[in-house]
């Protein structure tokens, strides 16, 4: 039949792009996609990226308290990104089902063909997991590398704002480190009584 035909063209055609992909000359473009994803990723939101990283179980990864702790609702783009990106992982690794939405034997004719081209997949499914592994170390490392930035981040803000509260008028610093330490310093002064200059 014609379904059957179209079948057999697909399957030859993916079975082309897989092994041309995982070759030695597909090194490139392996990259290439590698980075392209990362990018992606690490263009969206903080709360996207936990969300990604929720979804993918790798939650125990160290990242800042108040990420933790925030969970706001994600924009349509944030939700679609984490939505693609989970669907890639569950492919690479294998769960199929996961990818294709876990449709029952539906989905139309789409789904139909991918269906038709599991066989093809599934000839790969080393060099895939290895490939999900290494995007998976991938993101794992620009999350870590995100966080350590914003990390880095607050700690130089709250250095600056301790400096400028220790800087006293005329250039001279407290002794201290508060706000209260410099009105003692400045202005309580003011009001104690100037001692007497003895006369000679």
């Amino acid at each position: 039949s014609n379904f059957q035909q179209q079948t057999r063209e697909d399957q030859e055609t993916v079975r082309e792009a897989l092994r041309f992909f995982f070759s030695e000359e597909g090194e490139p473009f392996r990259e290439f996609m590698l980075e392209e994803i990362v990018t992606v990723v690490d263009a969206s939101s903080r709360d996207a990226v936990q969300e990604l990283i929720r979804r993918l179980g790798l939650s125990n990864i160290p990242t800042p308290s108040l990420f933790r702790a925030l969970n706001p609702e994600l924009s349509e783009n944030d939700k679609r990104m984490v939505q693609q990106i989970t669907k890639l992982i569950q492919f690479l690794f294998g769960d199929y089902e996961g990818a294709l939405g876990g449709s029952n034997g539906g989905g139309g004719a789409a789904i139909a063909r991918l269906r038709g081209l599991l066989p093809v997949v599934r000839e790969y499914r080393t060099q895939l997991s290895l490939f999900g592994r290494l995007l998976i170390a991938r993101l794992t490392e620009k999350n870590l590398q995100r966080s350590l930035n914003w990390a880095s981040e607050r700690l130089s803000e709250q250095g600056q704002q301790r400096s400028s509260l220790n800087r006293l008028p005329g250039g001279r610093r407290s002794s201290g480190n508060t706000i209260a330490d410099a009105f003692i310093s400045n202005a309580i002064p003011g009001f104690l009584p100037r001692p007497k200059r003895r006369k000679l």
